[in-house]
């Protein structure tokens, strides 16, 4: 997308950048909580970055009509459950035409919900990216800013951060935790790459390793339950595979590109399915594993999709 072709100034990258570094990268999947079954969260890009745009949810298999759809979100750039179910939504440029946020909905999730809380504090560009630690922080990615900002429960409409990250990021995107409670940051700016931060964080912070070989424009991020990070990479219109250990010379173990060509995001399901928006043919793709260069969609959702962004699982 245009906005990304603009060439920030990097950060300066420091000397702890080191080839040897490692990490195993185990995943983390938040629990959705509950009973209830595995859903897909949509949000749909219609209305452009000036206007609320409508998230949908669909049931399983999702190839059939969304259950519940007009849910609006401001710009849909990720999404994320907490560990209670709640889903959280980064708003990209605004939020109804008001400030930048991040902003919770809580179930039972209707047509007509509205958030229940929606911070602004400390966000000052668009705000692209969302994850949650172990312990419950909420991790957002502002692109503008090059920041990565930390806030800590309980949320209210007055949080604030407690801390901010700037060391390393170039273009902040798409935010992953993994199992280790490690921070996993897609920068999509002056630098093209995948940058790895070590808890505890503060605003000292600095990347412990960076993943570039095989990444032109990351997007979102996920891990599966091996600990494989998975990068959707607007740049190739791809979906890059890595294999743990990992270290600034990991090297894509799988690229999927089979009908791919305008990728914004993606994300895994319970049983490690991945499902990718793309969203210059108004659908999502999902994909079963072992994944490999030869993985073509076993799936094709189109049912109440235009222009398909940010997409999650929660219960």
């Amino acid at each position: 997308m245009s906005r990304h072709l603009l060439v920030l100034s990097a950060t300066a990258f420091f000397s702890v950048l080191l080839a040897g570094c490692t990490s195993t990268g185990t995943a983390f999947n938040p629990p959705g909580g509950g009973l209830q079954p595995e859903r897909l969260f949509l949000g749909n890009d219609i209305n452009g970055h000036s206007s609320p745009n409508p998230m949908s949810i669909y049931n399983s298999p999702y190839t059939g009509a969304p259950s519940v759809t007009g849910i609006m979100i401001g710009q849909p750039w990720n999404l994320t459950p907490d560990a209670k179910g709640d889903v959280w939504v980064a708003n990209g440029y605004t939020y109804f035409n008001g400030s930048r946020a991040v902003t919770e909905f809580k179930p039972p999730f209707t047509a007509s919900s509205t958030p229940a809380v929606t911070i602004t504090n400390g966000i000052g560009a668009a705000t692209e990216g969302v994850a949650f630690d172990h312990s419950g922080d909420l991790f957002v990615a502002t692109w503008g800013n090059r920041e990565v900002l930390e806030y800590t429960p309980p949320f209210s409409n007055s949080s604030s951060p407690t801390v901010t990250i700037t060391n390393g990021i170039t273009g902040p995107e798409g935010l992953a935790v993994d199992a280790s409670g490690n921070l996993w940051v897609a920068n999509y700016g002056s630098s093209q790459n995948v940058v790895e931060f070590t808890p505890p964080f503060s605003n000292a912070s600095v990347p412990a390793l960076t993943i570039s070989t095989g990444i032109t424009g990351p997007q979102t991020l996920a891990f599966n339950s091996s600990g494989d990070l998975f990068v959707a990479d607007e740049g190739s219109n791809t979906v890059l595979e890595y294999a743990p250990p990992f270290s600034n010379a990991s090297a894509p173990v799988a690229t999927i590109s089979s009908s791919l060509t305008d990728v914004e995001a993606l994300a895994l399901d319970s049983h490690g399915n991945l499902y990718v928006s793309n969203r210059s043919t108004n659908t999502v793709y999902e994909f079963k594993p072992p994944y490999s260069n030869s993985s073509t969609p076993s799936a094709t959702l189109t049912n109440g999709i235009t222009k398909p962004w940010g997409i999650t699982f929660a219960r």
